[in-house]
């Protein structure tokens, strides 16, 4: 009798998973692991290590912050999903995005 009432409450699960996120995309999660100092620590001490090559006249305007990116990155292979997902829930929840490290309102494109 129980397995058959474990297999049923796996079941509603499935079917609730398929409705609501079954991720728990949390800008606290990202806060508390502390992965915007993480990625400026990272980008600090890789451009000790090489120095970036100057910027040349024109070119393209710098729209995300570099630790932003890292982070955004860090995000989809621990949540493992792709960029367009994350991109969709970014704009979903405004507060991952601002976790993650991006402007009020501003979300990386896909």
């Amino acid at each position: 009798m129980l397995a058959k009432e474990l297999i049923q409450c796996q079941q509603r699960a499935i079917t609730q998973s398929k409705v609501a996120d079954p991720f728990i995309f949390s800008p606290q999660m990202v806060r508390e692991l502390q992965l915007l100092p993480f990625a400026r620590c990272v980008l600090r001490w890789a451009a000790r290590l090489k120095p970036a090559l100057p910027r040349a006249v024109g070119g393209r305007p710098i729209i995300y912050a570099e630790e932003g990116v890292l982070v955004t990155i860090m995000v989809m292979t621990v949540w493992q999903v792709s960029p367009e997902a994350l991109v969709k829930r970014m704009q979903r929840w405004p507060e991952l995005a601002l976790a993650c490290g991006y402007e009020p309102g501003q979300v990386i494109s896909r």
